[in-house]
């Protein structure tokens, strides 16, 4: 599998404080909804509606992370969001690989906010998790 190339994050310093706490807090409630309706997923695969709402919150990961220049989360939200948008289109069906890599964001989301707020390097973890979810939704 080839991994992607994620560019190089804004380090957090250079970011106005209110904006940087605004970020943290608004990631955590994401990774929140993305909990709740994963649950709802993994119980029925088939719920539009979940897929719909977790879609959505990928979607803000992909904004909110290129507006402060946390590329890694951006991608994140990137790669997840085309991957569910290929789910709602028929072109791609919700198996147990998409349900692994999604059952993981809960815990690898915290891990790059963490990178990005104390302007840690990008794991190899990391942009190999980011580069599953790319390789799935092809």
């Amino acid at each position: 599998m080839q991994l992607i190339d994620i560019p190089e994050q804004t380090p957090s310093s250079e970011l106005d404080e209110e904006i940087l706490e605004a970020f943290i807090e608004e990631i955590g409630e994401i990774n929140q909804e993305i909990v709740t309706h994963f649950k709802i997923l993994k119980n029925n695969p088939a719920d539009l509606e979940s897929i719909k709402n977790l879609l959505r919150s990928f979607h803000t990961l992909k904004g909110n992370g290129g507006l402060v220049g946390a590329t890694l989360i951006g991608a994140l939200g990137l790669h997840f969001e085309e991957m569910l948008n290929k789910v709602i289109d028929g072109k791609l069906s919700i198996n147990n690989d998409i349900l692994s890599l999604m059952e993981q964001v809960e815990t690898m989301l915290p891990s790059m906010l963490k990178h990005f707020q104390y302007n840690q390097s990008i794991s190899d973890e990391m942009v190999l998790f980011i580069s599953q979810a790319s390789q799935l939704r092809k």
